[in-house]
């Protein structure tokens, strides 16, 4: 089993940038960006992610999977997210905002969750945590030493060292606890743990290529978040004067300087992480098919973050599933106003058109959805799958290696060439494919799983 470490990276003296890579396995970078927390294009959209299609195999089986699909936005990695939440909102315009999102809001077809929503828990520190600080940090704090003495504990085996898994997103606790997570939910630990020293946190959407993944039910659009600590004092006696004497400026990332598309950040605001994280966390369950929770999770994401797209998207496919469809046409009107060319946000709502008998309408739309993007994300793995079902095991093998060189860490399009090479009897590339599908898992569990298939695969080969 893999371990890939946080990396983090600073500029020393504002002018020579540490470009030390902390990962032990850099192929596997590209595809931190978040899950719900982080960890689909129909309807979703999390480090924010955007939920595409209902993903069972026997949509896929059938061939209408991904031309069917709805698309939602997350940050569980994540996780539309082509216009990211701003950092900074005027405070008169986001309660105007905040007030008409409340008219979309239709509490009545939903069922309350089991446990109600709590915003102030995402970073809430436990006594482990608070435990963690006052003996390993704090000392070091006092000194002026904070930030490194948090970069040291997040290196250290034994110390808060993160293994990637985008299982679902954590929170801070959960993150600390686990010593897993997608990108949001290490820099939710961080921004908590740097928060408690008096640090100040700045949280970061990064400008990466596209990465789309697939889940249970959707596909989803997955974006990065990372988080930088900056000089500062606080309530541990940080000593900014040392401190930027050492380093500018820390960023704490699992994904080493110069992997991303050309280094770009939006600064975020707290608000809009916390949103991020409650989107991520509704697209994912509502990928479990618990629309119940997921409407509760999507709703406190709009309300906390009413400037965010994303947002809307979820909740109105919620409503939409729920037959609320004027409040989940109005929800995606609005979506549009914040991000007129978010592709997930366009794509659903011409789906709702239809649905309503608007076709001109909905055409002009998927037009639009067109010239944003040309090629759909999964169209070669579609191809891929419908050749193995008609049994053109060749064609399959030709369809799914397209869809790698789109994204090439995609554990399960691995998979699948893996199978189609296994129906054309060609047990070492199988065996190849299977064990880049278990090097590319997003998670333990998946690992686990293409793991026993690969042993399998191998024990079945030497049998011949």
């Amino acid at each position: 089993m893999w371990r890939m470490l946080p990396s983090i990276h600073g500029s020393f003296d504002d002018v020579h940038p540490a470009t030390g890579d902390l990962v032990t396995n850099p192929r596997r970078i590209d595809t931190c960006l978040f899950w719900l927390d982080a960890r689909r294009i129909m309807d979703l959209c999390t480090c924010q992610e955007t939920v595409m299609a209902a993903w069972t195999s026997q949509r896929l089986a059938a061939g209408e999977a991904l031309r069917a699909a709805l698309i939602v936005s997350a940050s569980w990695a994540l996780l539309a997210c082509s216009s990211g939440p701003s950092g900074v909102v005027d405070a008169s315009r986001e309660g105007h905002l905040r007030e008409q999102a409340s008219t979309l809001f239709r509490d009545a077809s939903f069922a309350p969750p089991e446990h109600p929503v709590d915003v102030a828990d995402i970073l809430r520190l436990d006594e482990r945590m608070d435990s963690f600080v006052r003996h390993h940090l704090a000392a070091s704090a006092r000194q002026g030493e904070g930030p490194q003495a948090l970069m040291d504990a997040l290196q250290a085996r034994g110390g808060l060292l993160v293994d990637y898994d985008a299982s679902f997103t954590r929170n801070a606790r959960e993150t600390f606890a686990a010593r897993q997570g997608n990108c949001l939910s290490l820099a939710l630990m961080t921004g908590a743990l740097a928060k408690r020293l008096g640090l100040p946190v700045q949280y970061q959407l990064v400008n990466t290529a596209p990465l789309w993944n697939h889940g249970r039910r959707y596909a989803f659009l997955v974006r990065h978040v990372n988080v930088r600590l900056d000089p500062g004092t606080g309530n541990v006696g940080v000593r900014g004067d040392l401190w930027s004497q050492r380093m500018a400026s820390l960023t704490i990332d699992f994904v080493p300087p110069g992997s991303v598309r050309d280094g770009r950040v939006q600064v975020l605001s707290e608000e809009a992480v916390l949103a991020m994280y409650m989107n991520n966390r509704a697209a994912e369950t509502m990928d479990e098919g618990k629309p119940d929770e997921a409407y509760a999770w999507a709703r406190a994401a709009v309300w906390t973050d009413p400037t965010q797209a994303s947002n809307y998207n979820t909740l109105a496919i919620l409503l939409r599933q729920r037959g609320e469809m004027t409040a989940a046409r109005e929800a995606w009107m609005a979506a549009q106003r914040l991000a007129p060319d978010d592709v997930s946000v366009l794509s659903n709502l011409a789906a709702l058109l239809d649905a309503q008998g608007e076709h001109d309408g909905a055409v002009a739309l998927r037009n639009r959805v067109a010239v944003l993007m040309p090629v759909q994300p999964f169209a070669a793995l579609e191809a891929g799958l419908e050749a193995l079902n008609r049994g053109d095991a060749r064609t399959a093998v030709q369809a799914f290696r397209r869809q790698l060189s789109v994204n090439e860490d995609d554990a399960q399009t691995h998979f699948y060439l893996a199978l189609a090479h296994c129906r054309l009897g060609e047990w070492v590339e199988a065996q190849q494919q299977l064990a880049l599908a278990e090097r590319d898992s997003l998670s333990a569990s998946e690992r686990l799983r293409f793991s026993g298939k690969l042993m399998a695969l191998r024990a079945q080969a030497s049998a011949r």
